[in-house]
C-alpha cells in the first residue's frame, strides 16, 4: 500500500471494487452479520435545521456507469447479499456487502421518528472497472472478508476477483425519472461465479452548499462502529476525520468531495492501536440518506489497504424542516 497522503478534492482515487467482494463473501461469511451498537452516551441529538430536499437531485442516471448502485448479489440463482456500491468517473468502484438489509428499526425519537442502527458489514472489496464501453464492462480487484469470517473457500480472508462481463441497461423508472439505470456484473473468484444486479440511486446527485468540500458530512455522528466495536466519529469543516472506539482503536485522516456535483467522497485514514487492523487505508464514502428526507445523515465508508478493510455506516441526527 502506498504511504498515506491526503488526496486533493479534485483528485480521483485509485480504484475500489467491492462489487465482487459481495459475491464471494456472502457464503464465505459463516458468521451472520451483527448490529452496530451505538456509542455510549450518544443519544440522538437534533442538529441545525436544513432546507427541504432539492428537486434537482431527481436526475437521470449518467450513461457512463458512475453513480451509487444498490442491489443484490446472487450465486447459482440464489440471492446471498445486499450490496451498496459507489462507482466514480474514473472507474474506481467500492462496495460493501451485508448479510441482511443494512438497517433495523430499534427505537423512536421525538424529532426524527423511527430510527435504527446499521448492521455490521460482512465483506468488502476494491478494484477497477473499465467504463469505456458500458455494454462490455470488465475489471478486477481484491475481495475481503470481515474479521472473524472467510471467503467462499472457507479459509481465505483476501482473494483476487475478475469482472468477466457486465453491462448498463435502461429500466422503467419513476414519474420524476422515467428512465432508470441498472448495472449487471458477472464476477469470478476462488472458482465461484457470482452476479451483481443493482439499480442507480439518485442520491448520487446533490445540491452544494457552503465553501467546504465536507459541508454536508461535517459534524458529530451519534452512531458508528469499527465493525462490532462502538466508536465516536467526527468530521470537521476542513474534512479532518477522527474516531475512537470503546476498545481504544483510533482512526484519523481526511475525507473530501471528489467531484462537486456528485455525492462521492475520497477518504485516506490511519487506524492505530487496533489489534489485527492497524495500518493505513484509502477508499470511498457516500451519504446514503439525508436528514431533509428521513431525519438523519447516513455516511457509508469503505477503506482498504490490500490486507484488511474497514467499512461502516455513521449516522448523524438532524432536525428536518416541515
Amino acid at each position: 500500500m502506498d504511504t498515506l497522503r491526503p488526496k486533493p478534492h479534485s483528485q480521483t482515487l485509485p480504484a475500489v471494487l467491492a462489487v465482487l467482494a459481495l459475491a464471494e463473501m456472502l457464503e464465505a461469511c459463516s458468521q451472520g452479520s451483527t448490529q452496530i451498537p451505538a456509542s455510549a452516551g450518544s443519544a440522538p441529538v437534533p442538529g441545525p435545521a436544513l432546507a427541504p430536499r432539492p428537486a434537482s437531485l431527481n436526475n437521470p442516471a449518467p450513461d457512463n456507469g458512475a453513480g451509487i448502485w444498490l442491489g443484490k448479489l446472487s450465486r447459482r440463482g440464489e440471492i446471498v447479499n445486499t450490496a451498496s456500491c459507489l462507482i466514480i468517473e474514473v472507474g474506481e468502484i467500492a462496495c460493501v456487502l451485508y448479510q441482511d438489509e443494512p438497517t433495523i428499526v430499534l427505537a423512536t425519537d421525538p424529532v426524527v421518528g423511527a430510527y435504527g442502527i446499521p448492521q455490521t458489514a460482512t465483506g468488502g472489496a476494491h478494484g477497477n472497472i473499465d467504463l469505456a464501453d458500458t455494454s462490455q464492462l470488465t475489471g478486477s480487484g481484491t475481495l475481503y472478508a470481515a474479521p472473524g469470517s472467510f471467503l467462499s473457500d472457507g479459509m481465505s480472508t483476501v482473494a483476487p476477483f475478475t469482472i468477466t462481463s457486465g453491462y448498463l441497461t435502461d429500466i422503467a423508472g419513476t414519474t420524476d425519472n422515467p428512465i432508470q439505470k441498472r448495472i449487471d456484473l458477472t464476477i469470478s473468484s476462488l472458482g465461484e461465479v457470482s452476479a451483481l444486479q443493482a439499480e442507480f440511486d439518485h442520491y448520487y446527485f446533490r445540491e452544494r452548499h457552503g465553501d467546504f468540500s465536507s459541508d454536508w458530512i461535517e459534524g458529530v455522528y451519534a452512531t458508528f462502529a469499527i465493525f462490532d466495536d462502538p466508536a465516536s466519529l467526527s468530521i470537521d469543516a476542513d474534512g479532518s476525520l477522527f474516531s475512537q472506539s470503546s476498545s481504544g482503536c483510533v482512526l484519523s485522516g481526511d475525507i473530501g468531495i471528489i467531484d462537486w456535483p456528485y455525492n462521492g467522497y475520497a477518504a485516506t485514514v490511519i487506524l492505530e492501536t487496533c489489534a489485527g487492523l492497524t495500518g493505513a487505508y484509502s477508499g470511498l464514502a457516500f451519504l446514503d440518506d439525508f436528514s431533509y428526507v428521513n431525519g438523519t445523515d447516513d455516511l457509508l465508508i469503505a477503506v482498504f489497504n490490500g490486507t484488511n478493510f474497514i467499512a461502516g455506516k455513521a449516522r448523524k441526527y438532524q432536525r428536518v424542516l416541515p
